[in-house]
């Protein structure tokens, strides 16, 4: 076989070779975009997006105790998945979150205050520092604490607008969580409704003063807008996400 012969021969071979590392390079790089979109829907689009969706539809994000934004502990490298100007957006939203979640905690500074004066007919101290609610019924022993009331109750007592309001939507949601303080609930009287009301406008006072804000509602209300603007930008990024050009910079 002459020496043109064997070159040839070499070049198909390096040929099919040359392919077969070029097939399998590309190859890797496809299933690490595959990843990467999926990692990325999952950790970051999916969750902002739903809770986007129910801030819009006026349910504020509260978890144990605390309203807080998805936004707010994600990883600053994965917020980078994010376009700058809802990186921006998606910030004020949940620092307007963060400040709607003080109210809470001026919430359950008002109801320790009541319980620590004397008069007051819904809470009480024990000895062991702990504030109770107290039981409808003499004879019973109180099984709610002031705090855990606050936590679990807090989206509910912070969106009603009278003490009337504030019964039945307690009321309400007791039942339809069955949730086991719905029996307390219907024995207690309309005073411990007045009462938990007071230490809500007392809180929402305080906390006026202290952090310039017009009222719960309006800050409520401009959460909800913002979360309306930043909606379709999610959903644009979204469906971005599963394009090649969002992968490969240079084909945008």
């Amino acid at each position: 076989m002459e020496y043109t012969e064997y070159v040839g021969i070499l070049r198909i071979g390096l040929a099919f070779l040359g392919g077969g590392i070029l097939t399998a390079i590309l190859s890797s790089y496809i299933d690490l975009i595959k990843e990467r979109q999926q990692a990325l829907r999952q950790d970051v689009f999916d969750p902002i997006y739903d809770e986007i969706v129910r801030v819009v539809d006026g349910e504020l994000p509260y978890e144990s105790g605390e309203f807080k934004s998805e936004w707010e502990d994600l990883d600053p490298h994965k917020k980078y998945g994010v376009n700058e100007n809802t990186r921006k957006n998606l910030k004020e939203y949940s620092d307007y979150i963060s400040d709607y979640d003080k109210l809470v905690d001026y919430l359950r500074k008002s109801i320790r205050q009541k319980g620590e004066k004397e008069g007051t007919q819904v809470f009480l101290q024990t000895n062991n520092n702990s504030m109770i609610v107290l039981p409808t019924v003499p004879s019973r022993s109180s099984n709610i604490f002031a705090d855990n009331f606050v936590n679990q109750y807090a989206p509910v007592l912070l969106k009603s607008k009278t003490a009337e309001d504030l019964e039945e939507n307690l009321k309400k949601f007791a039942v339809d969580n069955n949730r086991t303080d719905k029996r307390d609930f219907r024995a207690w009287p309309s005073e411990y409704y007045t009462e938990i009301w007071d230490s809500v406008e007392e809180a929402e006072e305080e906390w006026l003063e202290e952090n310039g804000f017009d009222g719960r509602f309006e800050l409520f209300r401009e959460i909800q807008t913002i979360a309306t603007e930043i909606r379709p930008h999610i959903e644009s990024q979204m469906d971005n996400v599963r394009s090649w050009r969002y992968w490969f910079p240079s084909f945008r």
